[in-house]
């Protein structure tokens, strides 16, 4: 079938629509206008349940989200206990960068015993943050940090005082920036390896000699970002069900509730948008588009051109383009009169030497399944049938 056949509307309202760009124009549009009317309902559907569920959870004044019956939801708000709307959302660049670049901008050439010591304290601050943010579903780390506050802006904006005095020697804006790191870990309730890594780079004592802090300077600002370290904390009291049903219900009022405009899209067959959204939050056992993700290990799950050649060695045999004799025979004495579909029918398949060689198994597949659509049966109904590699010569399944 020809584009203009499947609906295609080559020509805009100033070339002229052709009659059956029109008809296809106008379906189109309708079928939008219903899926917007339908699709306000479903998502407010949605949202009335997560906000039902998670309406009685707050945060305590131990900092934990407990229920209306005292349950722990939570030990931790948020594993930070801060408030998001209290956060702003910065880069660090170092948090990408590696050791030759941390020497550059925390150490002079050559580099002191303080400045040494200054890099392994936020080379292992570093190190905690990228154990804690990462995981398998999160390979790499990025630079962006949601903090409390700016620290690179809070140093460049801080205000000396008009007493002045001698620049804060490197030994002492060390223990403080030490003593600085351990008040910030023992007041917060939550993770605080992102700040620690952003106060241990910004504070070195090469960037405060250059900014020229006095003791008493450097002494004030470190009370002020306690300060401001803890404010940023969730107050207790706040409903923080409320919070993430609305959190969780207002992007799902921008989805899509179907995907007939996906036209041209490689996982256009993946079930998306709110119907999608629906499955995860009924836990559906029988999901439309089931998918497998194989998840490579160390140490090829950084490769990507070794997960493009597993891609490529395994292939989607279809029973039916497949080459080889194949034939298609009722099971049985074949459907009773009045018999209702499906009736036992029977798959009698002989691939030939090339098939057999591409189903072939391989040491990493060896229990891997490949299923394709192969035919339609007298009423329409779609019949799935599966092939697993390193099949027998024959074939046969009976449905």
């Amino acid at each position: 079938m020809s584009p203009d056949a499947n609906g295609f509307v080559k020509n805009s309202y100033a070339l002229g629509l052709e009659p059956h760009e029109y008809f296809f124009h106008a379906m189109g549009g309708r079928e939008g206008l219903v899926d917007t009317a339908v699709k306000t309902a479903t998502t407010g559907y949605i949202q009335r349940r997560q906000i039902k569920a998670m309406e009685d959870m707050r945060v305590a004044y131990d900092g934990t989200v407990r229920s209306a019956h005292n349950e722990v939801v939570q030990f931790v708000y948020d594993c930070d206990s801060d408030d998001p709307c209290r956060l702003e959302k910065q880069t660090l660049a170092a948090l990408a960068q590696g050791e030759a670049a941390h020497r550059a901008a925390l150490c002079d050439a050559p580099p002191t015993a303080l400045q040494q010591a200054e890099l392994a304290r936020f080379r292992r601050l570093l190190a905690e943050l990228r154990a804690s943010a990462t995981s398998p579903l999160r390979l790499a780390l990025d630079a962006t940090l949601l903090l409390p506050f700016n620290v690179s802006r809070l140093i460049r904006n801080w205000d000396h005082g008009a007493g002045g005095g001698a620049v804060c020697s490197a030994a002492r804006a060390f223990g403080l920036v030490d003593a600085l790191l351990g008040a910030v870990r023992l007041g917060r309730l939550g993770a605080s390896e992102g700040l620690c890594a952003a106060l241990a780079f910004h504070l070195c004592s090469r960037r405060l000699r250059a900014r020229g802090f006095t003791e008493a300077s450097l002494d004030r600002l470190c009370a002020h970002v306690l300060t401001r370290a803890a404010s940023a904390a969730a107050t207790p009291g706040e409903m923080v069900g409320a919070i993430a049903a609305q959190s969780l219900g207002e992007p799902a009022t921008q989805m899509t509730l179907n995907t007939f405009h996906l036209s041209g899209v490689a996982n256009v067959g993946m079930t998306m948008g709110v119907p999608r959204l629906r499955e995860l939050l009924d836990f559906s056992k029988k999901i439309r588009t089931p998918i497998a993700t194989l998840r490579l290990r160390t140490p090829y799950r950084d490769n990507a051109e070794v997960a493009r050649r597993l891609a490529r060695s395994l292939p989607a045999v279809g029973l039916a383009s497949a080459p080889g004799a194949r034939r298609l025979a009722p099971g049985g004495r074949g459907p009773a009169p009045g018999a209702r579909w499906p009736w036992p029918w029977r798959i009698i398949y002989r691939p030939t030497a090339e098939c057999t060689a591409l189903a072939r198994p391989r040491p990493s597949d060896d229990r891997a399944n490949l299923y394709h659509p192969l035919w339609r049966g007298p009423t329409g109904r779609q019949r799935r049938f599966g092939l697993r590699a390193g099949l027998a010569p024959v074939f046969q399944q009976t449905h």
